[in-house]
């Protein structure tokens, strides 16, 4: 039963935390575009690459944390706390990475 909880939690989290960050990021851009500061080019300013880095390291991260509870038969807020930390390790790792460049 706790693995059907985990499995129901996760999906869960992350649709609330892709909802809050589009709205905080357009909450941005009107903020910007109010005070007549946004400019079309400051998006381009970042790689796309980054992007894919930073996402290919946090699902690699999230996989082996799920990985390593499942094979530990581990609790479920355990397994959670475990992706959170490999979650966390895994953006540590993901920025040393980009900040070199």
């Amino acid at each position: 039963m706790a693995q059907i909880e985990l499995a129901l939690l996760i999906p869960i989290l992350a649709i609330i935390s892709v909802i809050v960050t589009i709205t905080l990021d357009h909450r941005r851009k009107m903020k910007l575009i109010e005070k007549g500061l946004w400019r079309a080019e400051i998006e381009e300013e970042k790689p796309r690459s980054d992007d894919i880095l930073h996402g290919g390291i946090i699902v690699t991260a999230v996989g082996i944390a799920i990985l390593i509870g499942y094979q530990l038969a581990l609790e479920t807020w355990v397994s959670v706390g475990l992706v959170l930390l490999f979650v966390g390790i895994a953006m540590i790792l993901s920025y040393s990475i980009t900040k070199r460049k």
